[in-house]
């Protein structure tokens, strides 16, 4: 991670609480690498302890990240997103067979 430089990140975006047990435990959007990292997504200016609502759609897409990554705790800063692939959602079937 390079701090203060841009970098591109693929991976996908989730929903977590993190920092738990402190008093900075929230619910944060991250973006989860192929490698298992996590990384707290914030658009520049917003509020971290607030859920961004574009960032919140993206919940279980992969995508392409620009972002500069911030100092002390890893946080990225998106500068802009893309390559967004949406998961498609599953519908459980209903299984054949004989009714009883």
């Amino acid at each position: 991670m390079s701090l203060g430089k841009k970098a591109t990140y693929t991976g996908t975006i989730i929903k977590e609480v993190i920092n738990a047990g402190s008093n900075s435990e929230h619910l944060a959007i991250l973006l989860c690498t192929d490698d298992g990292i996590k990384y707290p997504l914030r658009l520049k200016g917003a509020n971290p302890f607030e859920i961004d609502p574009l960032l919140n759609q993206l919940i279980g897409s992969k995508a392409t990240v620009l972002a500069v990554a911030g100092s002390g705790a890893p946080v990225l800063f998106v500068d802009s997103l893309s390559d967004i692939a949406t998961q498609p959602k599953i519908h459980p079937r209903k299984p054949n067979g004989p009714k009883i």
